[in-house]
């Protein structure tokens, strides 16, 4: 985030699509696809992924869950704060 915020200008737009675990999923797929590579490096919920954001200098413009298998994706906002 310190590099994001680095780069950024006052004012741009951070766009973050990120996998979360909000609700129930299959856990034995996912360890699964862990073992074949795939790897979150934070398992997020959504509301833990905007207050990260917010915490870090950004005002979130939208957040919506995108519902999917296996994994629900947040698709996040954030303007960097001026």
């Amino acid at each position: 985030m310190s590099e994001i915020c680095r780069v950024l200008k006052q004012g741009g737009l951070l766009f973050a699509p990120t996998f979360v675990y909000d609700e129930n999923y299959n856990k034995l797929l996912i360890w699964m696809m862990e073992k074949a590579g795939f790897h979150t490096f934070h398992k997020w919920k959504a509301g833990e992924l905007k207050d990260f954001v917010s915490s870090h200098g950004f005002t979130i413009e939208s957040g919506e869950v995108v519902k999917a298998k296996p994994l629900a994706e947040c698709i996040l906002v954030g303007r960097k704060n001026i």
